[in-house]
């Protein structure tokens, strides 16, 4: 978190299925930890009727990091296990086991899924005819 960053505030309560309802900036980050907790202030245009002190569910960004993203149809499940199918330079495939994370919509409104493990950047991804 630093200043500048962008923030979201939600509805009052901590109900996890509520939507933003307003935006704003971090325009102050405290260098202390208090009771575990990073303290900042934040700047919000129409931030309604909150008390001071008062808690809000609010959205910030915890950093970014690369993933890989595939298309959830070239992924299946076998004896409990996730898998991708992976194609080899002899014209074959050869399944290997994942490990997905969330599932994340690709550009184009493909369902997607992240993997976390077993798949390279480099590997090419055979769509599997038949699932097994």
């Amino acid at each position: 978190m630093k200043i500048g960053d962008p923030i979201k505030i939600g509805a009052r309560g901590l109900a996890a299925d509520q939507q933003a309802l307003s935006e704003g900036r971090i325009i102050q980050v405290y260098p202390e930890l208090q009771s575990g907790r990073v303290l900042a202030d934040a700047e919000v245009a129409s931030i309604g009727d909150y008390f001071v002190g008062e808690r809000a569910l609010v959205w910030i960004s915890a950093g970014s990091r690369k993933t890989i993203v595939v298309p959830a149809d070239f992924l299946f499940k076998r004896f409990g296990l996730d898998y991708g199918r992976i194609a080899q330079a002899n014209n074959t495939a050869i399944d290997v086991v994942v490990q997905l994370g969330q599932p994340a919509p690709l550009p184009n409104g493909v369902a997607g899924i992240e993997v976390l493990a077993g798949l390279k950047a480099d590997d090419t991804l055979v769509r599997p005819t038949v699932k097994p």
